[in-house]
């Protein structure tokens, strides 16, 4: 549970939980930034395994230990349907990484000519009937 915790956490930055929860994901995560600071090959490696074996998330830490590293607690209202207290984990200091928006591959190519880009229309394929073989005219019959 404490994985996917901490995986959220290093790609969102921050996410909403229980408390208890949160205050228990910081120990989890501290240790994981004091395993990225060393920055060897076997520590990368363990942080693929505690983490799930996400290299994303894992190279997500590296980054963040380089600007801060540091996780904050902020508590907030309780919870409306079972009163439970909630809180807010948070990176201090991370900086989101820019999800880049993809164009379509016809787009792309067309816009450096200055062409109109034309959508791509699906056509109804619709399978001819084959025509009922009828006796020919001419035969007679027996």
């Amino acid at each position: 549970m404490y994985r996917s915790l901490a995986r959220a956490l290093v790609l969102s930055g921050k996410i909403n939980t229980t408390l208890e929860k949160a205050k228990t994901l910081k120990v989890y995560m501290e240790k994981q930034i004091s395993i990225a600071k060393r920055g060897t090959v076997p520590s990368r490696r363990k942080l693929y395994a505690n983490l799930g074996n996400a290299r994303a998330v894992a190279d997500e830490i590296v980054r963040y230990v380089g600007s801060a590293g540091y996780i904050k607690i902020v508590p907030l209202p309780s919870r409306k349907g079972d009163a439970a207290k909630m809180a807010r984990i948070e990176m201090v200091g991370w900086t989101a990484k820019e999800k880049k928006k993809e164009e379509p591959s016809f787009a792309k190519a067309a816009e450096g000519q200055g062409k109109k880009v034309k959508k791509a229309v699906s056509r109804k394929v619709t399978a001819k009937k084959p025509k009922a073989l009828s006796p020919s005219k001419g035969k007679a019959k027996k």
